[in-house]
């Protein structure tokens, strides 16, 4: 199965909900999305949320990997693990190129500029959450095994970055609604 890739605003959910936090919207627009996407897809309904805050389905054999920036969730869905993220674009963080990018990569940004920044940022976070690693694991020698791949794409001003076996890369994003 190809992995799936939906956006999904939170403008509604922040109209819907005034008085929440930001990290209350992320958590309730997660939790919509999961259910939507796996209900219509899979006819999963029963997704119980930890305490933490990860929805988890119980005895599922699809993955899922969340991610939110500014005005955007993404979700990633697929029957493969895989890592997902996205970032808006904003400008270059020359500490976290100095901390987390090899020279290579550094020199692709200073060649390339904001966008190559981006790219590389997100190529790399979604593949520590691949992992299960996390953030923990980012480093400049981070090296990419030949059978993965990366799906990348800015989408108006934002970048966003699949990671996943290359037989389940993504095609396409598709836009959720409320």
């Amino acid at each position: 199965m190809e992995t799936k890739v939906f956006l999904l605003s939170l403008t509604p959910f922040r109209e819907k909900y005034p008085d929440a936090t930001k990290r209350e919207i992320e958590k309730i627009a997660g939790d919509y999305a999961v259910r939507k996407v796996f209900s219509e897809l899979f006819g999963l309904n029963e997704i119980k949320i930890t305490r933490g805050g990860k929805p988890v389905i119980k005895d599922c054999p699809y993955h899922f990997n969340l991610s939110h920036s500014g005005d955007w969730l993404l979700l990633a869905v697929g029957d493969a693990p895989m890592g997902a993220d996205i970032e808006k674009i904003t400008k270059i963080r020359p500490k976290t190129m100095e901390r987390y990018f090899s020279q290579s990569e550094q020199e692709r940004v200073k060649k390339n500029g904001t966008k190559a920044f981006f790219e590389i940022w997100c190529q790399k976070e979604s593949y520590v959450k691949y992992t299960g690693e996390g953030i923990k694991a980012l480093s400049k020698d981070l090296e990419y095994p030949e059978d993965i791949a990366f799906f990348t794409e800015t989408n108006e001003d934002y970048q966003i970055s699949v990671c996943t076996k290359k037989e389940h890369l993504p095609s396409e994003i598709e836009l959720l609604k409320l």
